[in-house]
């Protein structure tokens, strides 16, 4: 597809592709602005810039819900084609997304959630990728499901050269008051099943 001047500028200006990250990242969330700020970690005054930018490019889809602006993806196949080129700049991040798509080739393996250092952007040169990955125990069991995703783990950081550690929770543990399982609910998804 032809990509126009105006397009490559929005995206080189600071925040815009955080905030089409974090969007694809959670594509079944309803976000506004205030959420696209927290997640992305774009100061609120330049998210919401980025996001009229980006609305005027046809990028972004605005709606008014209540008091709030729910921020969505709104694009054509060639767009969609389009940045999904848009690589991950952080290697840690990088490595958590291989990591998770390879989580499509697992049956039982519902989603992965990223949560810790590397999801707080607070990590160092030599910080593990902490992801935890849900699972149904009915469909896998927790042996099998460690064992896939040990060996997965190993290649992801002899390719990458950083280490994942996956970490693995029950699909019917979320929904659980206390405990890890109830603090990753609010974690960035990287993947889940049957969303591209």
């Amino acid at each position: 597809m032809r990509v126009d001047l105006p397009l490559i500028s929005a995206l080189a200006r600071r925040g815009r592709i955080d905030i089409i990250r974090t969007l694809r990242q959670n594509p079944s969330s309803k976000l506004s602005i205030n959420d696209l700020s927290r997640i992305s970690r774009v100061p609120i005054m330049t998210c919401w810039r980025a996001v009229k930018e980006l609305e005027r490019l046809k990028i972004l889809d605005i709606e008014r819900v209540a008091n709030s602006s729910i921020v969505t993806l709104s694009m054509s196949g060639e767009l969609t084609r389009f940045l999904r080129q848009i690589p991950d700049s952080d290697p840690h991040r990088y490595a958590a997304n291989q990591f998770s798509h390879r989580m499509e080739d697992i049956p039982g393996i519902s989603q992965t959630r990223l949560f810790g250092r590397v999801a707080k952007g607070d990590h160092a040169a030599d910080s593990e990728a902490d992801i935890a990955v849900v699972y149904d125990h009915i469909m896998i069991s927790s042996e099998d499901a460690t064992a896939h995703i040990a060996r997965i783990a190993d290649d992801i950081e002899a390719t990458t050269g950083t280490r994942v550690v996956p970490h693995l929770v029950r699909m019917d543990h979320l929904e659980q008051a206390r405990g890890f399982a109830a603090e990753l609910r609010d974690k960035e998804i990287i993947w889940k099943r049957g969303v591209e």
